[in-house]
């Protein structure tokens, strides 16, 4: 599927994340940065307390998707396919 890639970056670029953060919280671009800013560095403390590992490291994930093409509608259904798809070949 060209909608599933691995990546090492969030889903979506930094720009695509703005504009979602702005249009969702009615915020402006500064205030999105620094929202984006927080959540990231809260999920990776979570993830390396938790986990000890890093959120950045593909090798913990089956799946990453970049959003930058998609709606929420459409990535559920790669989601979905790929679930289908995996409990095939069990």
């Amino acid at each position: 599927m060209s909608y599933v890639e691995r990546e090492q970056t969030h889903p979506g670029t930094m720009e695509h994340r703005i504009q979602r953060v702005m249009r969702r919280q009615n915020v402006s671009e500064q205030e999105a940065r620094d929202i984006i800013a927080k959540v990231d560095a809260s999920r990776e403390t979570y993830i390396q307390k938790y986990e000890n590992t890093s959120r950045y490291d593909t090798r913990n994930y089956q799946l990453v998707l970049s959003m930058d093409d998609l709606i929420e509608d459409d990535a559920v259904e790669v989601i979905m396919t790929y679930i289908e798809r995996s409990n095939a070949s069990l």
